[in-house]
């Protein structure tokens, strides 16, 4: 049985950050230097802090950032002892994060930075609570296999099919987002499996929720962390979702 995980506000200092940008990895040392230093161009015109939370990657992905960034105060490495999945990962990585408007995307290059200024002033300006790249909304683009966008295509149904919060959405299980984090404040997420989106949707609403089309690009280096395994968890995952069952998971 896991700890009931809960996002709590964090004290503001004296010279308040725009955004909190978390990228959680596993074994993306080769893409993480090129997705670390595009969400610093998208957001220059910015104040904010990267924080990548990498879960002892064998290939060292955390000594890639320390060394590529070793001069640049606002990246932070947070090195956890072993693999305990991506969606803990942006859990801590928010949970530790400073600024009231957090940013998730993942490390491995298919997430474009470029989109993240559009999902930030839907929330900056109180458009909405939570922005939601999409992959599936007119304009949007997808750049894998075919196996792979029948695979997400499918499990996007099912997540619909599974909790009734979710239908309105095109792209329910979207791994990059900006959320304000007033709206994390003491709602329940597990941080189990891949993603913690389905919950935080599930809890907030459809209405408060924009989405933004984007292009979902192929990996450019590396290998998938899909599995046989990640694929049964999340199938338990999301059926509790859908039974409203949030936080700790037996």
């Amino acid at each position: 049985m896991s700890e009931k995980i809960t996002v709590r506000r964090q004290t503001r200092g004296t010279d308040p950050l725009a955004v909190s940008i978390v990228i959680p990895t596993y074994n993306e040392s080769e893409t993480i230097g090129s997705v670390v230093k595009g969400a610093i161009a998208a957001l220059s015109g910015y104040s904010f802090e990267v924080l990548v939370v990498d879960d002892s990657s064998p290939d060292q992905t955390a000594q890639t950032v320390r060394r590529e960034f070793e001069n640049d105060f606002r990246i932070t490495v947070v090195e956890r002892s072993s693999k305990q999945g991506r969606a803990s990962a942006v859990v801590e990585g928010i949970e530790r994060s400073e600024a009231d408007i957090v940013a998730v995307l993942d490390g491995d290059g298919q997430h474009p930075p470029d989109v993240l200024p559009e999902l930030f002033t839907n929330v900056n300006s109180g458009t909405c609570s939570v922005a939601v790249a999409s992959r599936y909304r007119a304009g949007s683009a997808v750049q894998c296999s075919l196996p792979r966008e029948a695979i997400s295509r499918a499990s996007t149904r099912l997540a619909k099919m599974s909790c009734e919060q979710l239908r309105p959405l095109s792209d329910p299980l979207s791994g990059l987002f900006v959320a304000d984090k007033s709206c994390l404040f003491d709602i329940e997420i597990s941080g189990y499996g891949l993603k913690i989106l389905p919950e935080v949707l599930a809890q907030v609403g459809s209405d408060a929720v924009i989405e933004v089309p984007y292009r979902f690009d192929r990996r450019a280096a590396g290998r998938s962390t899909v599995s046989l395994r990640t694929g049964v968890a999340f199938l338990h995952h999301i059926l509790r979702v859908g039974r409203g069952n949030f936080g700790t998971v037996e």
